[in-house]
């Protein structure tokens, strides 16, 4: 058991840590003492007194010190983080009575941000049983895909089966493509029966044809594949990709509801063109990314615009909020599983069996990947950063800095943790923001409309004439704000430095030299002035007591004997025969030499 003394040290000691912890705040603070604006930026818990009447020299302290040293409350001015939750439905499951489903929350919010400081939203997503689903089935129907165009004929009520164990609400939509009917990608004397060489007939290559938009009535969906048309073309490379724009970018012919979760299948035993192939038959124009479908379905630019490039295509995915399952024969599996993977997030490639018999499973199989997965991105500017943290419901025993989750059970609520840094003001001095958080793959989000704490509040009518003001500045300035505005031929924290052509003409150019390079050039510049261990005085470092260093970036030496060591930036060096962390051991041996002789 400790003696009465051991536990009277114990405490002293607590005590003395305590002090230590409640002065670092004022210590941080206090050689902010130039500017309101660094002031309040040093640390969120500095404050800035403008009282004309506070007789310390240091304004920039702790708000509970500057009240302590008698500066009037009203004429302090801190750092104000806010938050506050605008809107938060509950988390519910799709109604048919209203058609809707809340799988977010909060919805809206409100920020109040302090530059340097990281507040932290907690959003959480759920998702809801039976959400509509939206089905487009894209079917390359070149003369090697008939069978397959066979097979998804007879399969209308195993399909409708299939669905209904995924979700009550869906729809189905269908479409067919073939590729530009130009040379190379065609015979010009096959260009009305492409499919002559097989001494077959069949419809003239065609680049995209809308042929049913979605709908609940399975039967049409039949009757829309029994009446699709086999077509050819030369090579086994199809413009699938040129369909599957038209198919994300005309929402009203397609009829993408704007609830529902968006999935394309694309289904093929080719190849793919790309952005670049139309120059083959002398197609140069770019993808445009617009709708060019007329009244029949047909898409008319094939012949006018090139192939979309890859790069095209996922950004229309996400902002669209499309899902796109590739099912594709083992043969050219590799490639789309490279492509897919690209775009991870919003695509998914399966093997499809050589009639596509197995297309049923396929689709489900991705639509249950697909739900089971959740993401959120964002459309914060460049001076805000967002950083996402989650466990993924359980899956994780600590939070992970990442913005998704797999393998999510339908109806398991899942917490994302969301840290929100100021970084920088915006150059061009807006204050306010909207920034929206949002489901890749679904519409739900959480808006937040942000505030950007003003560099310094603090906004006084000037008085040059005040005399306490003008004797606070040397005479050579008068006080606004707390900051010293100073007369011409005068600058620095007090308008004690004259700005003659050998001296710095602002303060902040003063401020300047006081800062330690971080570089042999010196065009890189530590953001602390005198290592915020002194004051700038007339772009000179007036060091506290412990530190020394023309920045102050050093301890001072208290165990180096000076007969002994030299103090190199708090750092005992020994001189020649000394050694030991405070260079007192001899290296000499001649004290241990007994009377023979002996060591």
């Amino acid at each position: 058991m400790p003696s009465y003394s051991g536990k009277l040290f114990l405490l002293l000691w607590l005590l003395m840590l305590t002090l230590a912890a409640a002065i670092t705040i004022d210590e941080q603070c206090m050689h902010s003492i130039d500017s309101c604006d660094r002031c309040l930026s040093t640390h969120l818990n500095c404050a800035w007194c403008t009282d004309k009447k506070y007789q310390v020299r240091s304004r920039c302290l702790s708000r509970a010190t500057l009240l302590n040293f008698n500066c009037s409350e009203a004429n302090i001015y801190e750092n104000q983080p806010q938050l506050e939750v605008l809107q938060q439905k509950p988390l519910k499951d799709y109604e048919s009575s209203d058609e809707h489903s809340v799988q977010v929350k909060p919805q809206r919010v409100f920020l109040k941000l302090v530059k340097g400081n990281t507040q932290r939203l907690k959003l959480s997503y759920r998702g809801a049983l039976n959400n509509p689903l939206d089905l487009y089935v894209l079917m390359d129907l070149t003369w090697t895909m008939r069978d397959d165009k066979d097979t998804l004929e007879q399969l209308g009520e195993q399909l409708t089966k299939t669905l209904r164990n995924l979700t009550n609400n869906y729809r189905l939509g269908f479409g067919s493509f073939a590729d530009k009917p130009a040379m190379p990608m065609i015979m010009p004397q096959l260009r009305d029966n492409p499919c002559a060489a097989e001494r077959e007939s069949c419809e003239p290559t065609y680049g995209y044809r809308h042929q049913l938009q979605l709908t609940e009535d399975i039967k049409a969906f039949t009757n829309a594949v029994r009446n699709s048309k086999i077509t050819g073309n030369l090579d086994n490379l199809e413009g699938g990709l040129d369909a599957l724009m038209q198919v994300m970018v005309c929402p009203q012919q397609i009829g993408w509801k704007q609830q529902a979760r968006k999935v394309v299948i694309l289904v093929t035993d080719g190849f793919m063109h790309f952005a670049g192939d139309g120059r083959l038959a002398g197609i140069a124009e770019r993808n445009d990314r617009q709708c060019h479908l007329n009244e029949a379905g047909e898409y008319t630019g094939s012949l006018v615009y090139d192939y979309p490039s890859l790069e095209q295509i996922y950004r229309e995915l996400l902002r669209r909020k499309i899902n796109v399952i590739f099912a594709v024969t083992e043969e050219v599996f590799l490639t789309y599983k490279e492509m897919s993977g690209l775009m991870q997030e919003i695509s998914n490639v399966e093997i499809l069996s050589a009639d596509s018999s197995n297309i049923l499973e396929l689709i489900k199989k991705s639509y249950e990947s697909f739900i089971k997965r959740t993401q959120f991105g964002d459309n914060s500017p460049e001076f805000i950063k967002m950083e996402y943290y989650t466990d993924c419901a359980g899956q994780f025993p600590n939070l992970r800095p990442r913005n998704y989750c797999n393998n999510v059970n339908l109806g398991k609520e899942v917490e994302f943790y969301v840290d929100i840094t100021l970084t920088d003001y915006p150059k061009n001095g807006s204050l306010y923001h909207k920034i929206r958080v949002e489901e890749t793959s679904l519409n739900e989000y959480m808006d937040i409309e942000v505030e950007l704490q003003r560099p310094c509040p603090c906004v006084e009518e000037p008085q040059p004439d005040d005399e306490y003001g003008r004797f606070q500045c040397d005479e050579q300035g008068y006080l606004n704000c707390g900051m010293c505005v100073c007369d011409e031929g005068w600058t620095g924290t007090f308008c004690n430095c004259p700005t003659d052509p050998s001296n710095a003409t602002t303060n902040e150019a003063l401020l300047r030299t006081c800062r330690l390079p971080l570089d042999s050039l010196g065009s890189s510049l530590s953001h602390l002035v005198c290592s915020n261990h002194g004051e700038c005085d007339c772009g000179s470092c007036k060091c506290d007591t412990g530190h020394t260093g023309e920045f102050c970036e050093c301890l001072e030496c208290f165990d180096c004997d000076e007969e002994r060591a030299e103090c190199h930036c708090g750092q005992c060096v020994c001189k020649y025969g000394w050694s030991g962390t405070r260079c007192n051991c001899a290296e000499s041996t001649e004290g241990c030499i007994g009377p023979t002789g002996e060591i």
